[in-house]
């Protein structure tokens, strides 16, 4: 990785920082998590709402043809 950062930088390219290893993850608070849940539960239930309205549109389109 080191050769083709210089490489790049010895033709004009773009430089790239490497990360140093290994990261650490990040810190979540009890709250974070519950509200992370949340999200993921809002999600779920907007999905599942939509593949049902999806679903009856069908149904519907069906019925008027």
């Amino acid at each position: 990785m080191d050769e083709y950062i210089a490489y790049c930088a010895e033709n004009g390219g773009r430089v790239i920082p490497k990360q140093p290893e290994p990261i650490a993850p990040p810190h979540e608070s009890p709250q974070i998590v519950e509200m992370r849940m949340m999200h993921m539960e809002f999600v779920e239930e907007a999905y599942w709402k939509r593949l049902q309205a999806s679903r009856i549109a069908r149904e519907c389109r069906v019925v008027a043809i």
